[in-house]
């Protein structure tokens, strides 16, 4: 799923940018206001920008399972990503939550 791979990516801002614009136009999302706040708040979910970020009491690997975790409940092998991205705020908030 090329959402998950946006969000585990472990890719210099440059390669995000790229992957995500191709992302964009492959799936045709390019009118879609979403997506574009999602991109906007792309420094609270993707690992490119979370990379230098300090969580306490919580390793990479933790916080990454953790992440897993919350989002196994809503996607489903058959999900689209634009179903995903529908549901994004309401999955953030259960892990934030969580």
């Amino acid at each position: 799923m090329d959402f998950e791979k946006a969000m585990y990516a472990n890719v210099t801002l440059k390669k995000f940018e790229t992957f995500w614009e191709h992302m964009i136009v492959k799936h045709q999302l390019g009118g879609n206001n979403w997506v574009f706040q999602t991109y906007e708040k792309r420094f609270m979910w993707a690992t490119t920008y979370l990379r230098d970020n300090f969580f306490i009491g919580m390793m990479n690997t933790s916080l990454s399972k953790s992440v897993k975790s919350c989002l196994k409940r809503y996607i489903m092998r058959t999900s689209t990503i634009e179903g995903l991205l529908s549901k994004f705020e309401h999955i953030l908030r259960d892990c934030k939550y969580n």
